[in-house]
């Protein structure tokens, strides 16, 4: 590891780091499933448990990505309405702590600090 990914890393909060690594096994578990069923040395049964366990995994991918950018920022976009800049959602502010259109906190807000 470089020195500069080195300090990016021990800057990172634990929480994020702990999702960072859970996503980086997801990823090789998918992988190494993937190759069991490139090998063809599996019965049809087990090739559906195979198939179903890389769908499941994948579910859970998606989810710690969610979590991994569970955070946005508003900008001010004129007559007291603000935009979301991860999903494009547009709301007037009446002092919410959450997007109302994707759920993210919204990274400044005095109620989330």
């Amino acid at each position: 590891m470089t020195p500069e990914r080195q300090k990016w890393w021990g800057s990172l909060p634990e929480r994020e780091k702990m999702l960072r690594e859970q996503i980086w096994e997801t990823k090789g578990t998918i992988s190494k499933s993937k190759f069991a069923l490139q090998l063809g040395h599996l019965t049809d049964g087990d090739k559906e448990w195979v198939i179903s366990r890389i769908k499941k995994k994948k579910i859970v991918l998606t989810a710690l990505k969610h979590e991994l950018d569970s955070a946005t920022v508003v900008t001010y976009i004129g007559c007291y309405e603000y935009r979301c800049k991860k999903c494009g959602g547009t709301f007037e502010d009446f002092g919410q702590s959450h997007c109302c259109w994707c759920g993210r906190k919204i990274v400044g807000c005095k109620s989330n600090e």
